[in-house]
């Protein structure tokens, strides 16, 4: 399979929607399973320290308290994973919307990539506590992980939405923005052929191996 052949591929995946929205559902639900310990420093005495000069140090760090995903930046990753699940479950039940396939990729795009960086967010200051106090979390903070490799996928799957939307955008003057195109026009994409490239019900661009069109959600012939 050639690099371009595999691309193409990973495209017409993506278009059928199913894939992404699993992921943000799965990340969803991690988000309420425990990620990390909520650490405090209990505070004492000062040792050989009396009367009016006694001092309060912090004595040690106690990890008792086990937080799930959903603080600090993880609100905000929760939100994104509803709204990504709900965009690509149009896709899965086939609706169409007023815009093209490129639009729909683009902001398949940016939500993906916004819950990858709210993900990140969110676990930075969690980071400490993952690594050192492992044992005060259920299944070692386990969860956690998970929660940022389903992030990692959903923003692997928003660069593959993101590659979609530059082979397909129209550019500023309308016509179609896709290097190499030879037949059907100076503004025409590759392939756009009725038994090709192009939905025979609607005319919409579609991707090689989807199956069904991207604009008015028909079964695709071949």
């Amino acid at each position: 399979m050639t690099t371009g052949a595999g691309r193409r591929r990973l495209e017409g995946w993506a278009a059928e929607g199913t894939p992404l929205a699993l992921l943000a559902i799965f990340f969803f639900i991690d988000l309420f399973l425990p990620w990390s310990p909520s650490c405090f420093l209990t505070i004492g005495p000062l040792p050989n320290v009396a009367g009016p000069t006694a001092a309060l140090i912090p004595a040690e760090r106690f990890c008792g308290v086990v937080q799930n995903g959903l603080g600090g930046s993880g609100f905000g990753a929760a939100a994104l994973a509803l709204a990504v699940f709900a965009w690509e479950a149009l896709r899965v039940a086939r609706i169409s919307l007023p815009m093209g396939a490129a639009y729909r990729s683009l902001i398949s795009a940016f939500l993906a990539e916004t819950l990858l960086l709210l993900t990140l967010l969110d676990l930075i200051p969690r980071f400490g506590g993952l690594v050192s106090f492992p044992g005060t979390i259920p299944f070692g903070g386990a969860f956690a992980w998970a929660g940022l490799l389903l992030a990692l996928l959903v923003g692997g799957a928003g660069v593959v939405h993101w590659r979609a939307w530059h082979r397909v955008a129209p550019d500023p003057s309308g016509a179609w923005r896709m290097p190499g195109a030879t037949s059907g026009g100076a503004g025409a994409p590759p392939n756009a052929t009725p038994s090709g490239g192009n939905c025979s019900s609607c005319g919409m661009i579609t991707l090689p191996g989807a199956r069904f069109c991207p604009g008015c959600g028909g079964r695709l012939q071949g």
